[in-house]
């Protein structure tokens, strides 16, 4: 499951900064804007999976720790 999230993840986070990068040419027509909307929402997607892979680990740290 980490590695789901970690890959998922940087998935999302490259994917919403080449949608930025992409929108920033045309940011005088709508689908300029349109694009650096969405790009700003699936690099939050994508830092929110990186957050939850750092959780998950230190989860499985925890429970190591407990011996269960």
């Amino acid at each position: 499951m980490a590695a789901v999230l970690l890959v998922g993840g940087i998935g999302f986070l490259s994917a919403g900064l080449l949608a930025i990068g992409f929108g920033i040419p045309v940011k005088e027509f709508s689908f300029g804007n349109t694009l650096i909307v969405t790009g700003a929402i699936v690099a939050c997607t994508g830092a929110m999976m990186l957050s939850l892979w750092i959780v998950v680990l230190e989860l499985k740290n925890i429970v190591r720790q407990f011996g269960l």
